[in-house]
């Protein structure tokens, strides 16, 4: 489809504002953007106008959840990750396809009631086996491994190409000959992300196996003394790893120290920061505070309803902005997903830009500069007129 989108004002990047603005889409692309004329009028005769008569934003990324949860809100704080995960299995263990797809469809309405534009969503491996890949444009979805055995990296390979990229659960639950093989394949994208650094007991079972998630792998029948214990810490044995050179996401990072953050900025490291289900969890989100003052690139996610309230991205950057000392201008990077940018090639975050695909959120509001609609934004319940998508 061709159309010429017009608004009354556009951001076309952070504190840049276009009075009576217009984008050219051809195919889902971004042709090109500007101050609307009748020159581009005549140029694109033959594309479709679409005129919205407010205020168009580049769209807001929630960089970590899983929709296959959102039919849970076990609303409470818990005592650890492992009560939080027995939890969960009391809920799950009994469900069919149609429950997790219920569940799914439910957390795909959400969104499209919510500030979240995209979602970057990790779908359980058990679940990819039974149900179909459910495609929404904007929601990105790929697989997620808990094994610990070599046979598995062929199918991995197989499925992984219907994806963006492969999501690794975590390093204390992936086995590394499991990592050793995915990776080798060159047909494999370059993008992976894992959960890094949830909980202080990780670090105490990738160091000498024992704690809390000898118990996780009880929960799920998993024979500890099968598994490689390196012997380090999570940074430790990611620096180890050949995927520490791949487009790499790691999400919560909630125990990590300035020197070990230092040690992955070098490596153009993704940090994912969801403190709202952290602090649920009984882990301390609080670095983020030094992630930002040591200039990584860090998006935020609300991860999934099982241990967050919501998943509305503009809720977790209003409890990001209560509970640290980040100001405006940052907060718009994170919820922005600014530093995403690079991650997906046919995407650009907090920017409008030709040659990419387009996210826009269209908001019905008076505002006078990039500080005032910034002021809005984060003290108001307000919500998206409309979405763009493509």
């Amino acid at each position: 489809m061709k159309y010429i989108l017009r608004f009354r004002k556009l951001l076309i990047q952070p504190d840049v504002f276009i009075e009576n603005a217009y984008i050219v889409l051809a195919d889902d692309y971004v042709v090109e953007f500007g101050k609307f004329s009748n020159d581009v009028k005549k140029r694109y005769n033959s594309f479709k106008i679409k005129y919205y008569d407010y205020i168009g934003v580049p769209g807001f990324v929630n960089a970590h959840t899983h929709l296959v949860f959102s039919c849970l809100s076990l609303k409470r704080r818990f005592y650890s990750f492992l009560d939080f995960v027995k939890s969960l299995n009391n809920f799950i263990n009994n469900w069919s396809y149609d429950d997790y797809k219920k569940s799914y469809l439910k957390g795909i309405e959400l969104l499209k009631n919510s500030n979240s534009t995209l979602a970057i969503d990790f779908v359980p491996h058990k679940v990819y086996s039974t149900i179909n890949i459910l495609t929404k444009k904007g929601i990105l979805l790929f697989p997620e491994f808990i094994v610990s055995q070599k046979q598995y990296v062929e199918d991995t390979l197989r499925m992984v190409k219907n994806y963006d990229f492969l999501a690794l659960h975590s390093l204390y639950s992936v086995h590394k000959d499991f990592i050793y093989g995915v990776v080798k394949d060159k047909s494999l994208v370059a993008q992976l992300a894992l959960h890094f650094a949830e909980f202080k007991d990780e670090s105490i079972f990738l160091r000498n196996g024992k704690g809390l998630v000898c118990d996780l792998f009880k929960l799920h029948s998993v024979d500890v003394s099968n598994f490689f214990i390196p012997k380090r810490t999570p940074t430790e044995y990611l620096l180890t790893l050949p995927i520490i050179n791949k487009k790499l996401l790691l999400i919560h990072c909630n125990y990590l120290s300035e020197s070990e953050i230092e040690s992955l900025i070098k490596f153009n490291c993704i940090f994912v920061k969801c403190p709202r289900s952290s602090i649920n969890l009984n882990s301390d989100p609080g670095n983020i505070e030094i992630l930002i003052k040591n200039n990584s690139r860090v998006a935020i996610g609300t991860d999934s309803l099982a241990s967050s309230p919501s998943l509305d991205i503009l809720d977790e950057a209003k409890f990001i902005k209560k509970h640290f000392k980040i100001d405006n201008i940052y907060l718009w990077k994170l919820i922005s997903g600014y530093y995403l940018n690079g991650f997906f090639h046919d995407y650009s975050f907090g920017y409008v830009l030709t040659g990419k695909k387009l996210l826009l959120n269209i908001y019905d509001m008076k505002i006078y500069s990039f500080k005032d609609f910034l002021e809005c934004l984060f003290s108001t319940n307000i919500k998206p007129r409309y979405k763009i998508v493509t």
